[in-house]
């Protein structure tokens, strides 16, 4: 009978590839912390009326990869939200497709509500010609 020895259930160790795929992810976020981290040191000494601006033009790159058609709006939408909440975004990749989807949401209502006052509009407008011809006919 064959004993079994512990050190040959050793945990699952990815491979070479595995490693080092992995690795070069972390040191990219790792990258990217110190950028955002640099970036924010500068809107803190930054005067009040250029934080918005500066974090506007960060957040429209983000925005823009995942919205292009839409990337200027959505920013503008978001920047009326407290400096606070626009570095959580920065942050939080999680944090900027909420409000991306939040964002998406409200220009939705808004062009459903625009489309309903155009038909409305319409419907206006048929009725007057309606009502110039019925005049003209008596």
């Amino acid at each position: 009978m064959a004993l079994l020895c512990l050190d040959d259930l050793s945990p699952f160790e990815p491979s070479g590839r595995e490693h080092e795929d992995r690795r070069a992810q972390l040191q990219a976020q790792h990258a990217q912390r110190q950028t955002l981290f640099v970036f924010l040191q500068r809107v803190a000494a930054a005067r009040p009326e250029e934080k918005k601006e500066m974090l506007g033009e960060r957040l429209f790159r983000l925005v823009q990869q995942r919205q292009p058609e839409l990337a200027g709006k959505i920013t503008g939408m978001l920047l009326e939200l407290d400096v606070t909440v626009l570095i959580r975004l920065l942050e939080s990749d999680q944090a900027l497709e909420e409000s991306i989807k939040e964002a998406l949401y409200e220009l939705n209502c808004d062009s459903d509500e625009s489309d309903e006052e155009s038909d409305e509009e319409e419907v206006d407008a048929d009725t007057e010609v309606e009502s110039v011809v019925h005049i003209e006919d008596i």
